[in-house]
């Protein structure tokens, strides 16, 4: 097989060579127990890393916080395979030698396995085109309702983006750091304690308290990385490390309010890079929303609802 397009997990849209992409790690759900949520059928570690398509299915020039945290889960957990009769895609998978570019080739290969409590799952990764995450993280719009006083009535809507989140992370920080010394919270879920701690309508810290649901891969524990970087007073690097979480967190968010699911992308092998079926797509999809929107608006417009009666 020559080279060929990647698909991009969240758009469709075609990754060229050399396209910038952001990575993340697939662990295949053994048994799908609800289709409710996009990580029914792989839980995505949510931590990214950075790289380049490089035209034959993987990346190259890779960098992000994420990679050697990635690389070290899978070390800890990985399935060890010895050689196959077929030398060429039987390859042997170790963790003695086990680095980038075996995880690119062990995935390509289907032989990229961990362990977990629910026993041997498959590992897999997807790439999403870095300029169409760069357009949602600048530009989705997501409103929220908050609470601004003590009443129950003390309540108002706010509209934020990516921006605003990472804007509340320094504060989250700060609040970690000052309860380092609350063991109970600290030593178990960091993260989570947020939800008990006094900090109010921070939406990076409102991100961060869920970060240990069930629905994520736990081959990186994030609180774990967390706490080691407060004991190490890595202040920096915790930024870092958080501020891509958010990115992974924030785009799930929209992938559940877009009704996507964590693939792999599909279509090995296509060179296709055509536009107009995805123009179509566009068009379609924004003629169907502005039909909705119209409906949505007669029925619960109350002058038109009295002029009918």
């Amino acid at each position: 097989m020559g080279c060929w397009n990647k698909t991009c997990g969240l758009s469709n849209l075609a990754i060229h060579d050399g396209e910038p992409v952001l990575v993340f790690t697939l662990v295949r759900n053994n048994s799908i127990s609800d289709f409710c949520y996009s990580t029914a059928l792989y839980s995505p570690v949510l931590l990214p890393f950075y790289s380049e398509y490089n035209d034959y299915g993987a990346g190259e020039n890779s960098s992000g916080v994420g990679l050697p945290l990635i690389l070290e889960g899978l070390r800890e957990n990985l399935v060890e395979l010895e050689q196959g009769e077929n030398e060429y895609h039987d390859i042997p998978v170790k963790r003695d030698d086990f680095d980038e570019e075996k995880y690119w080739e062990a995935i390509h290969e289907g032989r990229l396995r961990v362990n977990s409590h629910r026993g041997e799952r498959d590992v897999q990764f997807v790439m999403f085109h870095k300029r169409f995450v760069d357009h949602i993280l600048e530009n989705y719009t997501i409103k929220k309702f908050v609470k601004t006083g003590p009443d129950y009535k003390d309540y108002k809507y706010i509209d934020y983006k990516f921006a605003d989140v990472l804007g509340d992370l320094p504060s989250a920080i700060d609040e970690l750091i000052e309860n380092r010394d609350d063991k109970f919270g600290y030593l178990f879920n960091p993260l989570e304690r947020l939800s008990r701690s006094k900090i109010e309508n921070n939406l990076a810290a409102e991100y961060l308290r869920f970060s240990d649901t069930y629905r994520y891969s736990n081959l990186i524990n994030i609180n774990e990385v967390v706490r080691d970087l407060i004991e190490a007073n890595d202040r920096d690097m915790l930024t870092h490390v958080l501020t891509d979480y958010l990115t992974g967190m924030f785009i799930d968010g929209f992938m559940m309010s877009t009704r996507k699911v964590w693939i792999p992308g599909c279509h090995e092998g296509s060179q296709s890079s055509e536009d107009t079926a995805y123009r179509t797509l566009i068009n379609a999809m924004t003629a169907v929303l502005d039909e909705d929107k119209a409906r949505y608006n007669y029925d619960y417009d109350d002058d038109q609802i009295e002029a009918d009666v």
